[in-house]
């Protein structure tokens, strides 16, 4: 029997397969593509991270020689030891 393209069933049915085998490829390929940008952006947020506890931790030892300096305390051993929370 003839589809009204002027197929035959099998041919139709071939051409959807194969159809249907491109989105799956091009599909998996976007996929692997996310997959590898997700790979170097946790990479670059974990350098992001450690650069900013860096900063965050020269910021401290910053403000508490300023503290001894302005002698607001006499000795930097009477400053708070951590911080953070």
């Amino acid at each position: 029997m003839q589809d009204p393209r002027g197929m035959g069933r099998e041919d139709f049915s071939a051409s959807k397969s194969q159809k249907r085998k491109d989105e799956y490829r091009a599909l998996r390929r976007k996929y692997m593509m996310l997959e590898e940008e997700n790979y170097t952006l946790d990479a670059q947020l974990g350098m992001a991270e450690e650069e900013a506890k860096t900063l965050e931790d020269e910021k401290f030892a910053l403000l508490d020689q300023l503290v001894v300096l302005e002698g607001l305390v006499e000795e930097p051993s009477q400053l708070q030891p951590q911080r953070r929370l």
